[in-house]
């Protein structure tokens, strides 16, 4: 978008494009469709945290239930009401709005790598029981399935959280750098580097890609 120049009027006037601005603005403008609404962003929308999340959105809004319910007991109820909500808006925009991020409500793995940490683990589930939450304690066998890895010795897993696949990204480049695919001197995009070799990888990471042509008609 080209920079705001001169004086502008608006009814209201976001500043940041990060998701939380660019939903609030989207809100508004669904709320009352007259109404103008003006985004600013000083560099490109979602660059900063909302894109550098390594591709995951959970419900919680206190990085955890046991954080939330030491620090807000009193709250702590409406807070996991909100951010369950919250999620299933998440999930409800991308729908209406046929955002191509590959929203997938996959569910919520935390792991433990040493026995010690496997009594908090389940102290967690338990908690989250309490409050209403899908939890299932698994094994080391069961983890194992879902994340192949002999460090992990039981999980808790949750299913209120959803991942988004740009984690799977980073990892293919780094690999691509690692075996030399990809070289360069100084700071280069993946735009200045050979495409090909990364759409390859992607297949064997689980995230096939393809081509889709549409017209003002349909989907050809």
């Amino acid at each position: 978008m080209p920079p705001l120049d001169g004086a502008g009027a608006a009814d209201l006037l976001v500043v940041g494009g990060g998701y939380s601005g660019l939903w609030a603005a989207l809100l508004a403008r669904q709320a009352d469709p007259g109404r103008e609404v003006l985004l600013v962003e000083a560099g490109t929308c979602g660059w900063a945290a909302s894109g550098r999340n390594g591709g995951f959105c959970a419900a919680s809004l206190t990085h955890g239930l046991a954080n939330g319910a030491r620090r807000f007991p009193e709250e702590i109820d409406e807070l996991e009401w909100l951010g369950r909500a919250n999620l299933a808006a998440i999930g409800t925009t991308v729908a209406e709005h046929r955002i191509d991020c590959d929203f997938e409500r996959t569910g919520e793995l935390a792991v433990a790598v040493e026995p010690y940490l496997l009594a908090g683990l389940a102290e967690n589930a338990a908690l989250a029981r309490r409050y209403g939450q899908d939890v299932t304690l698994l094994d080391r066998e069961e983890v194992r399935a879902e994340v192949n890895s002999p460090k992990w010795s039981m999980s808790e897993y949750g299913h209120q959280a959803v991942v988004w696949q740009t984690a799977v990204n980073p990892v293919v480049a780094l690999e691509l750098l690692a075996t030399g695919a990809w070289s360069g001197a100084g700071v280069l995009g993946p735009e200045a580097l050979p495409p090909r070799p990364f759409l390859d990888l992607l297949a064997g990471y689980g995230s096939p890609w393809g081509m889709e042509e549409r017209s003002t008609g349909g989907t050809a």
